[in-house]
């Protein structure tokens, strides 16, 4: 689809994971929208219209065409991360934008604490980037900023990264825009780890990442530094993998936050939701009513549903 926009000038702004493999529908099923959620908000956000089958075959349709005609129920943002336990998608009216100018990929690196305060100071100060994640390896933690636009713009934005980075005491180094963001996606995604969706307090990403760091297994992770979302990568057959992912989602539940497990080979048995939250009979009752007999896609969402 996006090959089909460019001559448009126009494209949706999602960079998932698989974007090979992904499909429209199983992009916004899973809400799988990745770094550019930064500038252009996530998967839900673009999705202003949407049809989809019911469990006893009729079609629903609901939002609109155009942003200012959606009116009724928010089904949209019902759907998207339902993991098509609600309905089967079959039509989606998507929200598209302007194709930059221009792009382009700084990355930050240098102590953690010096990390940990650069990327408070880009949120302080407000910077305009369409990406802006904390990289996590086993070999030390960076900071990646992506900047789109015209190019008067993107060169102002830069310059202010580059000004945080050098009041900091970090290195700041260009990246190859488009392969350093493919080429993280394919680690990430990669059929030999396994990978978990994690959400945490913004200020907490960084005291993550050196938790990540005391575990003597090879790990790789994409942190939003806007949002506190982000994915973590860990080797399949690493020594107590499953302890690992339980410490994980401990230190993460004590900030507020969680750990999903969404991919990992069949002999880790850990629960891979672990939702401690308090609105499973709410979500219980909508599956009911959307799928009374519990024929689309059972047990695939959170508590069985």
């Amino acid at each position: 689809m996006q090959a089909k926009l460019q001559p448009q000038n126009q494209f949706w702004p999602v960079d998932p994971l698989y974007a090979d493999q992904a499909t429209l529908g199983g992009i916004v099923a899973t809400a799988d929208g990745g770094s550019l959620r930064q500038r252009y908000g996530s998967v839900r956000d673009t999705v202003i219209g949407v049809q989809f089958v019911r469990y006893d075959g009729e079609v629903v349709k609901a939002g609109g065409r155009v942003v200012k005609n959606v009116a009724g129920y928010d089904l949209m943002k019902l759907m998207t991360g339902a993991y098509g336990t609600l309905g089967i998608l079959s039509q989606l009216t998507l929200r598209l934008y302007p194709m930059a100018v221009q792009s382009q990929t700084v990355v930050l690196s240098g102590p953690a604490e010096a990390i940990a305060e650069a990327a408070l100071q880009t949120r302080l100060q407000g910077i305009t980037s369409s990406a802006m994640d904390l990289i996590g390896t086993d070999n030390g933690v960076r900071l990646a900023g992506r900047f789109q636009g015209i190019p008067a713009g993107v060169e102002e934005q830069v310059e202010r990264f580059e000004t945080i980075a050098k009041t900091a005491g970090l290195t700041s180094k260009p990246a190859e825009d488009s392969s350093f963001w493919s080429s993280l996606a394919l680690q990430l995604g990669s059929p030999t780890k396994v990978l978990c969706k994690i959400g945490v307090l913004p200020t907490h990403l960084v005291p993550l990442l050196q938790l990540l760091e005391t575990f003597p297994s090879s790990w790789l992770a994409r942190l939003h530094n806007a949002s506190g979302l982000g994915l973590i990568a860990l080797s399949a057959d690493a020594h107590d993998v499953a302890g690992t992912l339980e410490t994980l989602r401990s230190h993460c539940t004590a900030h507020k936050g969680y750990l999903t497990i969404l991919q990992a080979p069949p002999s880790l048995t850990i629960e891979p939701w672990g939702y401690t939250g308090n609105a499973m009979d709410m979500m219980k009752a909508i599956k009911q009513q959307f799928d009374p007999h519990g024929i689309l896609n059972p047990g695939r969402f959170v508590g069985g549903i």
